[in-house]
């Protein structure tokens, strides 16, 4: 998530190379292009190739989980698992949501009956599913 916040500083650096580019031989530039144009075509092979196995990338996943858990209207919202937890109290915020209106629960922890559950982890036995996908689920527990 940290990394997604830190976009603006790589762009700042292109807009500088580009300015230094400016003033560089053309030999050098038509290098530099090359290169790139190389790595740009290998990011896209390995993207395609590989981007369906990167399941929790980005934690992407637990947006959609921590809106079905609000949307059940029953706090607390109890987080199991360290992927989910910061996550979920961050996607909450926008919406009014307090970090007194979630519990954080270690993997271990098992929340009570009825309880809404946003976790990174695979259900328990029982659990209604509300949500499963980019690796998080959203349950109502046993």
């Amino acid at each position: 998530m940290h990394t997604l916040r830190s976009v603006p500083y790589p762009m700042m650096l292109i807009a500088f190379a580009a300015i230094a580019f400016t003033e560089a031989p053309k030999r050098l530039l038509a290098a530099a292009a090359v290169l790139a144009l190389l790595q740009s075509a290998w990011f896209f092979v390995h993207f395609v190739r590989d981007g369906q196995r990167r399941m929790t990338a980005f934690q992407a996943g637990c947006k959609p989980a921590t809106e079905v858990a609000l949307a059940q209207r029953k706090h607390p919202i109890y987080l199991i698992g360290h992927l989910c937890s910061i996550n979920s109290i961050w996607y909450g915020a926008p919406r009014g949501v307090s970090a007194d209106h979630f519990v954080v629960y270690d993997p271990a922890g098992v929340a009570p009956p009825g309880s809404v559950v946003v976790t990174d982890y695979i259900p328990p036995a029982g659990a209604r599913s509300l949500f499963a996908g980019g690796g998080f689920r959203t349950y109502i527990a046993p």
